[in-house]
């Protein structure tokens, strides 16, 4: 059988799909960039299930018509079969070229979820998260000793003046 070799680069092709859907990981998010980005992957994720799934049909009928073709060839040489034979060439040609735009599109989305991985992890890191936290709790506790701090010296500022324009008064009635 000399179509064997294209049954191999589909085994091939499935068996990549296959180990790349072992290796998925779910990010979890924590804000409207990832719940985007997790919209996003999700997406790819979806596309790539469905491509997957037509690659299967199209590794399915490549197999049939493989089968098919090796069973034709012991019948007689007939024009009408040399015509099916070659009906069946044309259409095995068509799917092998559909597979190859849907390995394609494979490709291009398996690098798009490793991209956006990236894009994910560079963005979400829970020590980072953790610091920006602490440092903003200490930074509302300055502002709160600084309020505090304000309203005591208004109150002094307020209470010095009180004293000043007695003073001032005290020293108008002595002269």
């Amino acid at each position: 059988m000399s179509e064997g070799g294209t049954v191999t680069t589909t085994t091939y092709v499935t068996e990549t799909y296959t180990s790349h859907a072992d290796g998925d990981s779910q990010g979890t998010g924590a804000g409207p960039e990832t719940d985007a980005q997790d919209e996003t992957i999700e997406k790819l994720r979806l596309a790539n299930q469905a491509l997957r799934q037509q690659l299967k049909e199209f590794s399915r009928a490549l197999d049939a018509s493989l089968s098919q073709g090796g069973a034709g060839d012991a019948g007689s040489a007939s024009a009408a079969s040399q015509g099916k034979r070659r009906n069946m060439l044309a259409a095995l040609s068509a799917k092998e070229k559909q597979l190859k735009a849907v390995h394609k599109k494979l490709e291009i989305y398996k690098r798009a979820n490793v991209e956006l991985k990236k894009q994910l992890g560079s963005v979400y890191h829970p020590e980072k998260l953790q610091q920006l936290k602490s440092e903003k709790k200490d930074k509302e506790r300055i502002i709160e000793e600084l309020q505090s701090e304000n309203k005591s010296l208004v109150s002094r500022q307020r209470t010095l003046r009180l004293l000043h324009h007695r003073h001032m008064l005290t020293l108008f009635w002595r002269s």
